[in-house]
């Protein structure tokens, strides 16, 4: 059914910084880590931080398994952390006999909360996949993105385009509506005009952009450099975002580029480091380079689960940490792009997430790699926009690590 419902919606609707790597001589003091930020953060001792950030990996393994393995019924996971600490898990029928292999005899046990929803998730992306193929084939620019807490399409337009996207929406309603009236499966027609209900437009004075155009007094040129990165043969360089410059300075030597993109899942480039300089996967997050994380893994997006706590580094606001608020943000500014970005907001509301010339800085917890920053978020200024480490893949690289 659910091959169906993606099918005929489409349809309807066609009718219608840091520097990862320095000097041999340069000391590499550690950064605490973010569990001191998150006691802050969330008004917590410091073993009650280091508790909940533990679970983090294992709650991502737990949202990358119940999308694979429970399609059918899976309609979100996020974690909660204030005023309870939970991990709230959704599904639309026998929710607490599906997660029960999952968690049973875990420490996760103690704090998943089960709820019931009407729409699953790969629903919901269906939906946001149908719209925006729709939108971009009628010349509408558009953010998207999906709230899994409250089961809907988030499509964020201006003014200007605002009236052409509710007459779309209008559309494809109507055409369902004529389908169903001469339906043999009315059922299957009532499910997709669900599926169309659950989207909301939402008019907003701008679309989210790039976080470049800063020039000098740090990293790069005009962005922030990520992660150290390596190709299949083990060569290694320098990350930053792809909408960058190509021509990137380095302190005071000149980067060589080797390939980026800014299309699709992928705003990435990398260039080769300059002769010299170390390439140890260290990250540096401070704008006396007086503190370090050493990179040890990565994690991918379909094990970062909504509500993880992560911190992202730029030469320009510095560190700024926040919560994962959802993982299908498709930014108007890429090129061809997918709903596979990820949207933070910070803990601290007052706190500007990003700012130009952040562009390319890693996003990390512990010692793992998430994601290098992309953009400002749909509704900044404490929100912003990552890419996961996945997507450098689409430029022949992944995140190196060391033990």
């Amino acid at each position: 059914m659910h091959n169906l419902v993606r099918c005929s919606i489409a349809a309807a609707l066609a009718m219608v910084v840091s520097t990862a790597s320095v000097s041999a001589e340069t000391p590499h003091p550690t950064f605490t880590d973010e569990t001191e930020q998150y006691a802050k953060d969330m008004n917590v001792s410091l073993g009650e931080a280091a508790y909940r950030l533990d679970l983090q990996t294992g709650i991502g393994k737990l949202n990358a398994e119940l999308e694979t393995n429970e399609a059918d019924t899976f309609a979100g996971l996020w974690i909660e952390h204030e005023p309870e600490y939970h991990i709230v898990v959704q599904f639309t029928k026998n929710g607490e006999q599906t997660i029960r292999p999952y968690i049973e005899n875990t420490a996760l046990a103690e704090v998943v909360k089960v709820q019931t929803a009407d729409i699953t998730y790969q629903d919901l992306e269906a939906t946001q996949l149908a719209i925006l193929e729709t939108f971009d084939k009628r010349g509408i620019v558009a953010d998207s993105d999906i709230d899994v807490k409250t089961s809907r399409v988030q499509m964020l337009v201006t003014e200007e385009t605002s009236n052409k996207a509710m007459d779309v929406m209008s559309e494809a309603k109507t055409d369902l509506m004529e389908k169903s009236a001469v339906a043999t499966d009315q059922v299957e027609m009532t499910s997709e005009a669900e599926l169309l209900d659950t989207v909301d437009i939402i008019t907003v004075d701008t679309l989210s952009e790039p976080t470049n155009y800063a020039f000098g007094g740090a990293s790069l040129t005009d962005c922030t450099s990520g992660f150290v990165v390596q190709n299949a043969s083990g060569v290694r360089g320098i990350s930053t975002a792809g909408h960058c410059r190509d021509d990137q300075v380095y302190f005071n030597q000149n980067l060589q580029y080797v390939a980026g993109s800014d299309s699709g899942s992928a705003d990435a480039q990398w260039h080769y480091a300059p002769s010299g300089f170390l390439t140890e996967s260290w990250i540096n997050i401070s704008k006396g380079y007086d503190q370090w994380v050493r990179i040890r893994g990565a994690v991918y997006r379909d094990q970062q689960a909504i509500g993880t706590y992560v911190c992202k580094y730029g030469k320009t606001t510095g560190v700024t940490c926040g919560t994962i608020q959802a993982k299908n943000a498709k930014p108007g500014y890429i090129k061809n792009g997918l709903n596979t970005f990820i949207r933070v907001k910070a803990t601290d509301p007052s706190v500007v997430m990003t700012e130009g010339g952040d562009s390319g800085g890693p996003y990390w917890s512990g010692e793992f790699a998430y994601g290098t920053q992309t953009g400002k978020g749909f509704f900044f200024p404490d929100e912003a926009l990552y890419m996961a480490v996945d997507y450098f893949g689409d430029i022949g690289v992944s995140v190196a690590v060391d033990p």
